[in-house]
């Protein structure tokens, strides 16, 4: 008899633990999909539509080009691009586009800077001349494009910018990551490289990965510690050297950070360090080098815009979702406020360009 009982008790056991699986695997499964919803941008579709909206309104001028008041950036113009074509959103792409050829894309090729010396005559004067960073990104996000929608216009754009830009950068096979304008000097910004640009230039397919492989290796060998696992942001291209200094700039490194995420170079230090931070308060602006010791604790919407951004290609959920709920603590959601949707600077009480824009980009 007793043995009957606790047969059934064990067969009672059994079933309870059963059950309980299937329900933990049912939880896992809810659980995946909804991760899946969050990194395909349906659960912050709400507050990715006001954003958009708001840097529609506030920072693009009629021709649908990014304009901050009088001036014009290269830069500004090609993060918008990036969250076009990420949205397939065809339409506005070409129109920054074309709005970037009229008036920052000259003989030399793309000017980083300029601004309106007539605002009623709409004459242009350039400030900055062509940068590597920005004619590399502008020819690898026309090169995506045409691959996304097959538009001849952009494959033939991209010819020309890679025409204007290649003679600086190899020469009878040897590669420098300078441009023209950076040869009488070593110093590189390794925040603004672009591994997938870069390769790009190269008409040889060995060349190519030549390319890829060297610039790669010198983003992961900025590496700092352990202790503060980010990245250097300059680097001595002469004598090989990162140029260390006693305070790291959090965005530029997280901007490193982000490209190794996207060429499968990012280390796991890297990704559990920001999670901690995330958990115990935020990731502040900058660092001291030496002891990993927050030196400035002010907070920046596009350090935590780039966060989430690098948990998306990551596949993070995790580190996804604690930045973004990071980021969304500076949104206006005060449908009356004339800064609805915006992302808004709480010490300035400013909406910024630059910050809104990597703001779309998380989303």
């Amino acid at each position: 008899m007793r043995k009957k009982i606790v047969h059934i008790i064990i067969g009672i056991l059994l079933l309870g633990i059963g059950i309980s699986l299937i329900k933990e695997y049912r939880i896992k499964e809810a659980m995946q999909l909804t991760q899946e919803d969050i990194l395909e941008d349906h659960f912050y579709d709400q507050y990715e539509w006001i954003s958009d909206r708001f840097v529609r309104n506030s920072f693009t001028n009629e021709e649908q080009g990014v304009q901050d008041e009088e001036s014009i950036f290269a830069s500004l113009n090609l993060l918008y691009m990036e969250y076009l074509l990420n949205d397939n959103n065809r339409i506005g792409f070409e129109k920054v586009v074309r709005f970037m050829q009229e008036n920052l894309l000259t003989e030399e090729g793309l000017v980083g800077f300029g601004a309106h010396k007539d605002l009623d005559l709409g004459t242009m004067e350039v400030i900055e001349k062509t940068s590597l960073a920005d004619n590399l990104k502008f020819y690898k996000l026309l090169t995506k494009a045409y691959l996304a929608w097959g538009e001849p216009y952009y494959s033939d754009l991209a010819e020309k910018i890679a025409e204007k830009i290649q003679p600086y950068n190899i020469k009878n096979g040897k590669f420098d990551l300078r441009h023209e304008g950076e040869a009488e000097h070593g110093e590189i910004e390794l925040y603004e490289l672009d591994l997938k640009g870069l390769a790009l230039l190269a008409e040889d397919q060995m060349l190519q990965k030549d390319i890829y492989k060297q610039s790669k290796k010198i983003l992961k060998n900025a590496y700092i510690h352990n202790e503060l696992p980010l990245y250097y942001s300059s680097y001595d291209y002469i004598n090989k050297v990162y140029i260390e200094t006693e305070r790291i700039d959090t965005l530029e490194s997280l901007l490193i950070v982000k490209e190794l995420a996207e060429n499968n170079g990012l280390k796991k230090d890297t990704v559990k360090w920001l999670k901690n931070q995330l958990k115990s308060g935020g990731i502040y602006e900058q660092y001291n080098t030496h002891t990993g010791i927050v030196t400035s604790h002010e907070e920046r919407i596009s350090i935590y815009a780039v966060v989430a951004q690098i948990g998306k290609v990551e596949g993070d959920i995790e580190l996804y979702t604690l930045a973004m709920e990071k980021m969304l603590k500076f949104q206006v959601k005060d449908s009356k406020s004339e800064f609805y949707g915006s992302f808004i600077n709480k010490e300035t009480g400013k909406a910024d360009c630059y910050e809104n824009l990597q703001a779309l980009l998380a989303f």
